[in-house]
């Protein structure tokens, strides 16, 4: 085992240094994972950025990173299950720890994190065959809840967003090897943060129209941008409902009268439970195309320079993985 490894490091906002770490001896209920990929999540971007993300604030020394792929390389006294294989080093209780197969890459692997939240959420949400689905946000998860929602058996599935390059992937242009939704939305970028109630109301309109089908029986808000919860609440079907996954600001302002005078069910959705087993199997069996997301790859001593990227938005950008060896 290794004394030491290599860590990105968050000492505050863009304050990130490369360290090197002391390793421990996985305790008794642990193992050891040499790690060798890690997605980018917006969670990242917000403790980098800010220093914090919603109620969360970074108060000491934090490794970013919580969408990971590796090897076990030792195991605890207690753990049966998992043996050892052929930041660098990790050691994570191995409850929570899943075997990915041999056809499912580093990449990907790291990318079931996100795939689990939008399974999740499209769980949360009983999306079924026939119903029309309003994603907002073509991020990952944004992607990932329309791709889901089509294999569930959505009927339409129309995708908003700023960003016309993200609308087309979404589509299949772009670098996508398949499209995951039926239609988009282009959201004027200018307006996006307008906080005006008429505005919310004006962009739901907008978006019903365009596509001449009526509101959604279900919308996936993926921004956690306060106006874009407001549209999501305007954009529903009376008596269907708005599921809120992206994590904004820890407090907002939601227009709950016209939720009520529509009867809008108002579903939150925290992180996954219980969702990483399924995930793997629709990856393994290419019903995900988790591979097509991952857009840029960066090292892990060029892990500030990987966050730096992802705020300047390159137009090809969906998904930026640290890598640690071994694709």
């Amino acid at each position: 085992m290794a004394d030491t490894h290599t860590a990105a490091v968050l000492h505050g906002a863009q304050d990130m240094r490369i360290e090197t770490r002391t390793t421990t001896s996985p305790k008794p209920d642990e193992v050891q994972i040499r790690i060798r990929a890690t997605g980018i999540c917006g969670t990242d971007m917000h403790y980098y950025q800010a220093g914090k993300n919603g109620m969360f604030v970074v108060r000491q020394p934090l490794v970013p990173g919580h969408e990971a792929a590796g090897e076990i390389v030792a195991v605890g006294n207690n753990v049966q299950h998992f043996q050892v294989s052929i930041q660098e080093l990790y050691n994570h209780p191995a409850g929570f720890v899943h075997k990915i197969p041999d056809n499912i890459s580093f990449e990907e692997g790291a990318l079931l994190e996100p795939l689990s939240v939008s399974l999740h959420a499209v769980r949360r949400s009983g999306v079924g065959v026939g119903q029309s689905v309003l994603v907002l946000g073509a991020g990952a998860v944004g992607l990932l809840c329309a791709s889901l929602a089509q294999s569930a058996g959505a009927s339409r599935v129309v995708i908003a967003d700023i960003d016309q390059a993200r609308l087309g992937f979404a589509l299949g242009r772009n670098g996508a090897q398949r499209a995951v939704a039926t239609a988009s939305y282009m959201i004027d970028p200018a307006r996006a943060k307008d906080l005006k109630e008429d505005f919310a109301k004006q962009i739901a309109r907008e978006i019903i129209q365009s596509e001449g089908s009526g509101a959604a029986d279900i919308v996936f808000e993926c921004t956690g941008v306060e106006s874009c919860c407001n549209i999501a609440i305007n954009c529903a079907a009376p008596g269907r409902k708005a599921v809120l996954v992206g994590m904004g600001s820890p407090m907002q302002s939601l227009q709950i009268g016209a939720a009520a005078a529509r009867e809008i069910d108002l579903l939150a959705v925290w992180g996954y439970a219980n969702t990483f087993p399924t995930a793997i199997r629709l990856v393994q069996s290419a019903q995900v195309p988790l591979k097509q997301l991952v857009t840029q790859i960066f090292d892990l001593r060029d892990a500030e320079k990987a966050l730096k990227t992802v705020l300047s938005k390159p137009a090809d950008l969906i998904k930026c993985v640290i890598s640690l060896g071994k694709h």
